[in-house]
């Protein structure tokens, strides 16, 4: 479970995140949402200490963040980002065995399941395995930077807008692809995006930001049916969701 206490972040006199309390359960899909400058990926980077908060604390089951050594609770994250940014240098299959390599898998382990995982999306590793990342496709690096963050089963996925850069089609083949593999790993998944669709689809619950505060936490039914105030009605309004 990863739970905030009060936490709240400031650059100089701008506050950008108000102190917030909520709790993210164990398994489950937290989509972050709001417009540009909200708050969202402020938020979502104090997870993994790319940020630290200004005040406030946040707690990984039960620790406190502050007392982990960032390379071990980062190893037990993957982290999923809108320009994916595979190392061009390295193959499919060397870039998805990063982290199982950092975690001292064995050669043949990291292999196998890398290789099973790359037939479990829809590229066939026999193809794809030793392919560089300049010869695929935008949705095709964005699969393999899914497997590269999820290889190793981490505790916690973070997603910062992950598919805003591909076409439609392939968006909605990935939306569909994470959600399988996140029940198929049972990792706590946070997850930003803009686009409303989107969140409805992806959350099981969804904290909507506005400038720099939640304004309602919430699954996705509740806050389509009883938006807590204007600009959450605004935000959802003519959106269905089911």
């Amino acid at each position: 479970m990863i739970e905030f206490k009060e936490v709240s972040k400031s650059y100089a006199d701008k506050l950008v995140l108000e102190a917030s309390s909520f709790k993210i359960e164990d398994g489950e899909i937290l989509v972050l949402v709001g417009p540009s400058g909200s708050g969202k990926t402020t938020l979502l980077k104090m997870i993994n200490r790319l940020i630290e908060p200004s005040r406030g604390q946040i707690l990984l089951d039960g620790q406190a963040q502050e007392s982990l050594a960032k390379r071990d609770m980062r190893l037990e994250m993957g982290y999923v980002l809108q320009q994916i940014a595979l190392f061009p240098n390295l193959t499919v299959g060397q870039n998805i065995e990063l982290i199982p390599g950092m975690k001292k898998w064995d050669k043949a382990r990291k292999s196998q399941e890398a290789r099973r995982l790359l037939n479990r999306i829809g590229l066939d590793d026999k193809v794809y395995y030793d392919r560089l990342p300049s010869q695929l496709s935008g949705g095709e690096q964005q699969r393999v930077g899914i497997l590269r963050a999820i290889i190793a089963q981490p505790k916690i996925l973070l997603m910062d807008e992950p598919f805003s850069a591909l076409d439609p089609i392939s968006k909605t083949q990935l939306q569909d692809l994470t959600l399988e593999l996140q029940q198929e790993f049972g990792m706590t998944t946070v997850f930003v995006t803009h686009d409303i669709k989107e969140a409805l689809k992806m959350g099981n619950r969804i904290a909507v930001l506005h400038e720099g505060r939640i304004a309602q936490l919430a699954s996705p039914e509740e806050i389509v049916s009883q938006p807590a105030n204007d600009f959450v009605k605004e935000l959802f309004g003519g959106v269905e969701h089911g």
